[in-house]
């Protein structure tokens, strides 16, 4: 049996990003593999000093794999100042998060998602197809 070299393409923290960078990966043909998935389960604690989730392909299609991950990436970019400094908000309010824990139990009092833009701080809603 023989083993071809491998190189990690992407690195997470996160389980679940690195199993949908995998399956993206899968879709477009390109053979990929997954390592210290486990161990980010078992022991989350060790996950950053072991460097994270890694996502593996072969040497020899390294940049086939990079660049079918680069073309399923688009970024977002502010409708008002064209910037690509943009943050995905999806959180409470300070508020709901006092009256929440004041009551013991989770209120449904959170706010709408949104995009920031960090450069001019411009706020807007996602489309609903995104």
């Amino acid at each position: 049996m023989t083993y071809e070299k491998s190189v990690v393409i992407f690195t997470s923290n996160s389980v679940q990003e690195v199993e949908l960078k995998r399956a993206q990966l899968e879709s477009e043909g390109i053979p990929s593999f997954i390592s210290d998935d486990n161990t980010s389960t078992w022991f989350p604690h060790l996950t950053q000093a072991l460097g994270g989730v890694k996502l593996h392909v072969p040497q020899k299609i390294e940049e086939q794999a990079r660049e079918a991950l680069n073309l399923l990436h688009q970024p977002v970019i502010c409708p008002s100042c064209k910037s690509e400094k943009v943050v995905f908000l999806n959180i409470a309010p300070f508020w709901s998060t006092l009256l929440s824990i004041y009551f013991g139990f989770p209120l449904p009092l959170h706010r709408q998602p949104h995009y920031n833009c960090s450069d001019c701080q411009h706020n807007w809603v996602p489309e609903k197809d995104l």
